[in-house]
């Protein structure tokens, strides 16, 4: 089929406006595909099995004598067993090391991957397995006059869950 030449001096604006507007149509897929993959990668970021890092909070903290503090669990935003998370502690702005859970029963001694021989015990006030408001810390052999940070992590990415400052008196 030949082709009818378009005759000179003329134009055909239906053929701009069809060019301009599959310009804009191919932007606006670009701009789709470039935000959709934004947010996919912002939902997955923290994903272990298919689960994000919870969000949780201490609830209170006591300090029992120069060398011994509990510390209570607030609330969680998802089911958090104890062997899900670490605990690193810091004392005077120095990281001691981190802590664990060996399993998920009432009065769990967390065992340490650090420096320094604290004792820290998990006590699970409704002895049911997850981390609930009120469970608790019992941190003890703690450096009397010291200020100290303990940081709670999620184990499977290492984000941080929530942080609780304290310090202990002089003896």
């Amino acid at each position: 089929m030949d082709r009818i030449p378009e005759p000179e001096g003329r134009s055909y604006p239906e053929r701009e406006t069809q060019s301009k507007a599959l310009k804009v149509v191919g932007i606006v897929a670009i701009i789709i595909a470039a935000s959709l993959l934004v947010i996919v990668v912002y939902m997955t970021q923290g994903l272990v099995n298919g689960v994000h890092a919870p969000i949780g909070t201490w609830s209170a903290k006591a300090i029992m004598s120069p060398t011994e503090v509990t510390v209570d669990f607030g609330t969680m935003s998802s089911r958090v067993e104890p062997v899900d998370i670490r605990l690193i502690m810091v004392m005077n702005d120095t990281t001691e090391g981190m802590y664990g859970f060996h399993h998920n029963e009432d009065g769990a001694l967390v065992f340490l991957s650090g420096t320094e021989a604290r004792t820290l015990i998990y006590s699970d006030l409704t002895d049911n397995g997850w981390i609930d408001v009120g469970d608790q810390i019992m941190l003890s052999g703690l450096s009397p006059g010291s200020d100290y940070e303990l940081h709670m992590i999620w184990a499977p990415t290492g984000d941080r869950i929530t942080s609780v400052a304290f310090a202990t008196p002089t003896g």
